[in-house]
């Protein structure tokens, strides 16, 4: 067995039969790949759907996604292991991209690509989070393969960890020497991109809830040195603002503009990168909601007690 695909699902019947559909059609032998599905308690008709697919089911406690991870891993035959999420479409090259890959890195995979019905919020955060071809720093756990000896060489996912596991778990992989190649050409479809305003940022509050943990399991590698200070600058812009309106305007205008600035260079930046000049405005509001988004979540989450 040659590719072990690992799927971590709680009720996930609006999109996991799209996703096994995508990987039941990809573009390889089926003999060399098995496909593993993680249940963590769907209360749904998930599994009544995965009855229907020759998938192995393994049940978990639903501790965390990292966890439901690693269950499917130390189940796992192949030589290697791809993690899909269940809200993702597989590209149909997937698998024989990666074997192409992996004869010369032990790690490779791509960030997501929207859906054709997504709209401006999906579109925009997606461009925003996306690399070019070649080496990166880390790509997300939705469509991430690794060797699987070196998965357990680092210990899998970090299961402390609710969100941020695959950063942490890319972080690790670059401590031991290896490097980690982005493809593109192969990104999932994100069917399950939040695609307004409302649910953008409690999503990315949510995500950010382990920031202060994972930063204390890892410490503040240098590739998380900019988000890290732009987060804990909009925690404290955010709270001298607040103070600042029960003194006079302008002092209230002065806070604004420091919660203003950073999320504005920041949408340069990614203008020239992306060359996407209409997307100007969307991706200012997308990294100014994103930084207020992460700051709040230190409080939301209640995230001083991980520093002790």
């Amino acid at each position: 067995m040659k590719f072990s695909i690992i799927i971590p699902a709680y009720n996930s019947e609006k999109y996991i039969k799209a996703c096994l559909d995508s990987i039941f059609n990809l573009n390889y032998p089926k003999k060399d790949y098995e496909v593993i599905v993680v249940d963590g308690g769907s209360k749904d008709t998930t599994l009544n759907i995965l009855k229907k697919y020759k998938v192995k089911v393994v049940h978990s406690k639903n501790i965390s996604i990292a966890n439901s991870r690693n269950l499917g891993a130390k189940e796992a035959k192949g030589d290697t292991l791809v993690f899909i999420d269940s809200d993702c479409l597989a590209n149909k090259e997937l698998l024989k991209k990666a074997e192409e890959h992996l004869k010369k890195y032990s790690c490779c995979g791509a960030f997501y690509k929207p859906s054709k019905t997504a709209r401006w919020v999906a579109k925009g955060w997606l461009m925003i989070e996306g690399k070019n071809k070649g080496i990166v720093n880390w790509i997300p756990s939705g469509t991430l393969i690794v060797k699987k000896s070196v998965f357990f060489e680092i210990d899998g996912f970090n299961e402390m960890l609710q969100t941020g596991e695959d950063f942490d778990f890319c972080l690790k992989l670059k401590n031991r020497g290896y490097k980690i190649f982005n493809d593109p050409s192969v990104a999932s479809i994100h069917l399950g991109q939040t695609d307004n305003l409302k649910d953008f940022f409690k999503k990315e509050m949510w995500r950010g809830s382990s920031l202060i943990k994972s930063l204390k399991e890892s410490g503040i590698p240098k590739e998380k040195l900019p988000s890290t200070f732009l987060t804990t600058y909009h925690f404290l812009a955010v709270f001298l603002f607040m103070g600042s309106l029960f003194i006079n305007i302008k002092i209230v205008i002065l806070f604004l503009l420091i919660l203003i600035i950073p999320s504005f260079l920041l949408t340069i930046r990614k203008t020239i990168q992306t060359k996407k000049i209409d997307y100007f405005f969307k991706f200012y509001i997308l990294l100014w909601v994103y930084q207020i988004a992460r700051a709040i979540s230190i409080i939301r989450y209640n995230q001083f007690r991980d520093l002790f």
